[in-house]
């Protein structure tokens, strides 16, 4: 049986019940506004440990609480203080980030009484 997703950079074919779904090609995406697949410029950018690469920006981005530093992602959620592994990836203070998880019950429920407050007067 021949393929029958020929579109464009769309020839990717995976079987989904009694029908298909035509996929696009390894190192493009579909891209809404187009309504076609582009090529992906993040295929070609390797991005360290703890970031993302951004395709309108074409660079990797760090994941939040990471900070870049030459080519790396440095955790900077422990207070504001870089961390690096020797290896020269990010390492993840798990103390910093539980302590800071611990407070975002306190400082909602304080925030949702104070918005009571304001309702109530």
């Amino acid at each position: 049986m021949p393929n029958p997703c020929t579109e464009e950079n769309k020839t990717k074919c995976t079987p989904s019940g009694n029908t298909y779904i035509c996929e696009c090609n390894s190192g493009y995406y579909y891209d809404s506004t187009e309504r076609k697949c582009v090529l992906d410029p993040c295929s070609s950018i390797i991005c360290p440990q703890n970031s993302v690469c951004s395709r309108d920006l074409e660079e990797c981005l760090c994941n939040s609480g990471y900070e870049m530093s030459g080519n790396s992602c440095v955790f900077v959620g422990n207070g504001g203080v870089a961390s690096n592994s020797s290896s020269g990836f990010c390492s993840f203070s798990i103390s910093g980030e539980l302590s800071w998880l611990f407070f975002v019950p306190i400082i909602l429920t304080l925030y949702l009484r104070r918005k009571k407050e304001k309702t109530v007067n």
